[in-house]
């Protein structure tokens, strides 16, 4: 698996002693709860919310919800959520019993010099399926080596991992992060699928997978 710092440097933080009505707490911690956080940070994101500060759950938030919708639109399901860092949706490919691929996206609360990790693993026990997507993932690392200039991917135990890395574009706009995530994703899922229309002829899908690499690079959205 891809490491990756989870040191978190976003803002100063201090000690503070508030006084509080004993209903108003119990309200925090209950939302604390709902959103898998402690009450010193529920208040915290209540009151930046409230000046208009954008915390790192607000971003984080914010992206979420616009990948979300951005997948949907091109066809990507939703699946069940289990925390407010993360995403995953499945696309399913045309091969035999239409299997499952699991897109899994983790934002860190930290943006640079990576705010997140995109994970996909296909949810199969083929093994023949299981290579023919490890050999994808193997040369779609390949094209990233080349194009990008260093890796960014690894492909470990039949999983394929991907570090996000920011850009400068992305600060204060959770929306375009998403949008640049929401174009990865969308791209690397046409690139498989490809591999698997043309799995009879090799030379072709691997010319047609390096256009989609060069068409990804060129749109602009924010190569991450």
């Amino acid at each position: 698996m891809v490491e990756y710092d989870q040191e978190v440097i976003i803002m100063n933080k201090s000690v503070y002693s508030l006084v509080l009505m004993d209903d108003v707490v119990d309200q925090v911690d209950r939302l604390a709860y709902a959103m898998h956080t402690n009450r010193s940070n529920m208040v915290n994101q209540i009151l930046a919310e409230y000046c208009s500060m954008l915390t790192p759950e607000k971003r984080m938030r914010s992206t979420l919800e616009q990948l979300a919708q951005l997948l949907g639109e091109v066809g990507f399901q939703s699946l069940a959520q289990p925390t407010g860092s993360m995403l995953m949706v499945r696309s399913a490919l045309n091969y035999k019993y239409n299997p499952s691929v699991r897109y899994r996206v983790e934002l860190f609360r930290k943006l640079e010099p990576e705010f997140g990790q995109l994970q996909v693993q296909l949810r199969t026990q083929n093994r023949e399926l299981i290579y023919y997507v490890n050999e994808f993932m193997g040369f779609w690392v390949k094209l990233e080596e080349k194009y990008l200039n260093h890796p960014r991917s690894i492909v470990e135990n039949g999983r394929f991992y991907r570090n996000l890395r920011f850009d400068l574009k992305f600060r204060n706009q959770p929306e375009l992060m998403g949008e640049s995530i929401k174009d990865y994703v969308n791209h690397l899922d046409r690139a498989l699928k490809l591999y698997f229309e043309y799995l009879d002829r090799p030379a072709i899908a691997a010319g047609m997978i390096e256009e989609v690499m060069r068409e990804y690079i060129a749109r602009g959205k924010g190569v991450i």
